[in-house]
């Protein structure tokens, strides 16, 4: 009888501690669609029909560990621009991530995403010119 006792008592304490993880992880939103990420790029020296700016977005790994994959190229009057800040706000993440352009005016951002669906959804990019800014939405 001692053995039974604990057998049921083992039984409801792993009830316990682990029907409320299980209760999370099947109720969180894993239908794949990933608010990310909304790029702010700053003030750039440049009049805003002037700017020419490319976004892409890549999804890349395999169910539970997908990495959303930004890439992002900015020029001026045809020239590349350097070191323009951008902040690419990812839905899932609080802070902004910031990236900056390199001399070819690309810069690049990369962050994990935990679903079992591959992600998809829009990228929000706004360009702060030195007169006006735009937006553009990028689906991936």
């Amino acid at each position: 009888m001692k053995t039974q006792f604990k057998l049921n008592v083992m039984k409801k304490l792993f009830i316990l501690l682990f029907a409320p993880l299980l209760f999370i992880a099947c109720s969180t939103d894993d239908e794949g669609v990933v608010e990310v990420p909304e790029l702010v790029i700053t003030s750039i020296d440049c009049p805003v029909e002037d700017i020419v700016m490319t976004a892409e977005v890549k999804v890349t790994g395999g169910t539970g560990r997908w990495f959303v994959n930004v890439s992002v190229k900015i020029t001026c009057a045809g020239e590349p621009v350097n070191g323009a800040e951008i902040m690419v706000k990812y839905g899932w993440v609080t802070l902004p991530t910031k990236i900056k352009t390199n001399e070819e005016g690309n810069a690049k951002g990369k962050r994990k995403v935990t679903t079992s669906a591959k992600p998809s959804g829009k990228v929000k990019v706004t360009i702060k010119g030195s007169d006006d800014s735009k937006t553009e939405t990028v689906t991936f």
